[in-house]
């Protein structure tokens, strides 16, 4: 007996997914696959079949098709074995995708911004990955008003995301996040369709805020390793301060103490603007560190001799070159032998970021998760005289 048991989604609707036209006429917009109907002979192994497009059917108020698109019929058996008929007709294609692999329409959106005026916007997708931008503007007829253009910038929407039509203006909102520096901003995405002259002032000014882009990228990219060192050499200088709070004055990073445990949720330290971190012990580690300090005896503080500076320095360029993340680098040992003679005991760290210096030294101190505390031992040990980062 022949029989299906389909549960496979082969058709994603637009946000919104009716345009209403008047007079009960309306425009469904979607992203699906074409042809709609293949032979079992030709069904693939896997979904989706066939590259996701943008189509359209306009319908009337009795949802009649009104759109010129042919008509495309197949048949297949339920899960009873029963033989079932299909059709539709009246769809319109706008996008020609056809690498299952790598182009795919999905995300889909729509916007009425006034009579003729149907804005179509959507995201090109690889199987796995998101690609670039589009847009499309169509008649009241569903036809294509010019060709699909690609947005210069690669905007993100949320995928339930709808437009509001605010004069004439499609309007949506979205968030975006610096991949550099965890930073999070709204973005107030606008389309608007001008006229006349306006298409050629708007295309002046779009090119004009290109340019400007470009050289504003251009110098934010020259002047990154000048602004990337300073902030490392403030961050260093702040964490030899904090690491010597604690040894002069132990009592008085407390309240340090205090104010990140106050974000500790659960088993996480949420610190605003830090990345998160998971916690082994939750705020017990933190009450230790206090009774710690409380308890501590003051010491004298480390001081930053030039050569073990170079030599943390030199340590850290090779073990960036390298790409490791342990105490030694391919090629060497560790960074005590690097510049100049030592006696005694040392100690070594690693930290692989530091925004907020006081923050770092204090997950130093607390040492969650470590029972002997050795981190803490070293950071209080009055045997080291001199430190560098």
């Amino acid at each position: 007996m022949k029989q299906s048991n389909d549960n496979a989604v082969y058709c994603e609707m637009a946000h919104n997914g009716i345009l209403k036209l008047g007079d009960g006429q309306h425009i469904f917009v979607f992203a699906g696959e074409s042809p709609a109907f293949l032979p079992n002979s030709q069904q693939p192994a896997s979904d989706p079949s066939q590259s996701r497009n943008i189509g359209l059917v306009k319908l009337s108020a009795n949802n009649e098709v009104l759109s010129d698109g042919p008509e495309e019929k197949g048949v297949f058996y339920s899960f009873n074995g029963d033989k079932q008929e299909q059709s539709h007709k009246g769809v319109i294609w706008h996008t020609h995708y056809g690498d299952v692999a790598n182009e795919h329409a999905t995300r889909v959106k729509t916007a009425r911004l006034g009579q003729g005026k149907n804005l179509i916007t959507w995201e090109k997708w690889t199987l796995k990955e998101y690609v670039s931008s589009w847009m499309l503007l169509v008649g009241d007829d569903g036809k294509a008003i010019g060709a699909p253009v690609q947005c210069e910038y690669n905007f993100r929407l949320p995928p339930t995301a709808n437009f509001c039509v605010i004069d004439g203006k499609a309007v949506v909102y979205s968030g975006e996040v610096n991949e550099l520096d965890d930073n999070c901003k709204l973005l107030r995405v606008e389309f608007a369709v001008p006229d006349g002259e306006g298409i050629k002032a708007a295309a002046a000014a779009a090119q004009k805020q290109k340019e400007l882009d470009r050289e504003a990228a251009a110098k934010e990219l020259a002047e990154r390793p000048a602004k990337l060192a300073a902030a490392a050499k403030k961050a260093c200088e702040d964490s030899i301060m904090y690491v010597n709070m604690i040894r002069t004055n132990p009592k008085s990073f407390i309240p340090k103490v205090k104010e990140y445990m106050a974000y500790i949720k659960g088993d996480a330290l949420w610190v605003p603007g830090a990345s998160g971190v998971c916690l082994k012990e939750g705020a017990g580690a933190y009450k230790d560190a206090i009774s710690a300090l409380e308890k501590q005896k003051s010491m004298p503080p480390v001081t930053v001799p030039e050569g073990l500076l170079k030599s943390v320095t030199a340590f850290v360029n090779k073990l960036g070159a390298s790409g490791s993340r342990s105490l030694s680098y391919a090629g060497g040992h560790g960074m005590k032998n690097e510049f100049g003679a030592w006696s005694g005991g040392y100690g070594e760290d690693l930290m692989f970021y530091c925004g907020d210096a006081a923050l770092e030294i204090c997950k130093l101190y607390v040492d969650d998760g470590n029972k002997t505390r050795s981190n803490r031992a070293k950071l209080t040990n009055s045997a080291f005289k001199c430190m560098a980062i």
